[in-house]
This record gives C-alpha cells, structure tokens and sequence, in this order.
C-alpha cells in the first residue's frame, strides 16, 4: 500500500495526510473487510504519512496485528523491502506493506510481474501459494497473482 495523499511541504518526512487522503485511505479499509483482505503482520514506513495511512486501517479494521515500524522503508530500495519480508515470522500469512513510490510499486511489478503505478492511498492485493516462507521470496518473483487493485 502506498500512503495516503499528502501536500508538500518542506520536511517531506513530517508530511500528513491531507481530507482527502483520509477519506480515501478510509475507502481502502472498506474494500480490505469487504473482501477479507485483513493483515496479520504490518511493516510500516517511520514517515508520518505512512504512519497516519496506517493507524486509520489499523482503527478501521480493529486490527491487534504484530508491526515492524521502521526508518528503513523511507528513501528505500527493492533490497530494503525483501529484507523487512525476510525478517517475518513464518507464523505470519497475510502482511501489510505502507510504503512509498517508486519502491513500493516496483517491489509488486518485481514479484508480480505487472506494471502497476500506486496514486497515493492506492493499495494491490497479491498472493503467491508458491512459497511457505518469506524467506523464499527470493524465489518467487514473477509468480504472484494481483488479486485485488483498490
């Protein structure tokens, strides 16, 4: 999931969300109970923004899930995120990335194979029953579906 929208301002860290990125990322969090897309492990950019993205579907879905929120998905590369999956306990299914562009969207055209650009607050569903733990993910790319697009 990519963050919210948000204005620019001078300290892109510190950036919030703005009406309209809360209402959107509240949306996403419909389409996720609707179609039981509900994470169990989280891992979260330390920037505000993605912060905020998270608490609202975090307080929507009422979720008590295990999170790594961490500095390492801010300014990161594709290496940064396959790290923070590795790191997942196998115990974990179903995880929540809240991240940012340009990674964030090529980790899933890197895994899925699919060009898909996030707008902000827009989030894919993808799957791979391929794998049994995050630690193969290495040997996963190209073989997740796209399940869902919000």
């Amino acid at each position: 999931m990519r963050h919210g929208e948000s204005p620019d301002t001078y300290d892109d860290f510190k950036r919030v969300l703005s009406p309209k990125g809360v209402l959107k990322v509240g949306e996403i969090a419909k389409n996720l109970k609707k179609f039981n897309h509900i994470p169990d492990f989280a891992i979260v950019s330390k920037a505000d923004r993605t912060l905020e993205t998270y608490n609202i579907i975090k307080s929507s879905l009422k979720l008590s899930t295990a999170e790594n929120i961490t500095e390492k998905l801010y300014n990161c590369n594709i290496g940064d995120i396959i790290d923070s999956l590795l790191i997942v306990d196998k115990s974990y299914s179903t995880v929540l990335i809240v991240g940012h562009n340009p990674s964030i969207s090529r980790i899933i055209e890197i895994l899925t194979n699919q060009t898909i650009y996030l707008t902000p607050g827009e989030t894919v569903v993808i799957s791979c029953d391929k794998i049994n733990l995050w630690e193969d993910i290495y040997s996963s790319y190209k073989l997740w579906d796209v399940l869902n697009v919000f």
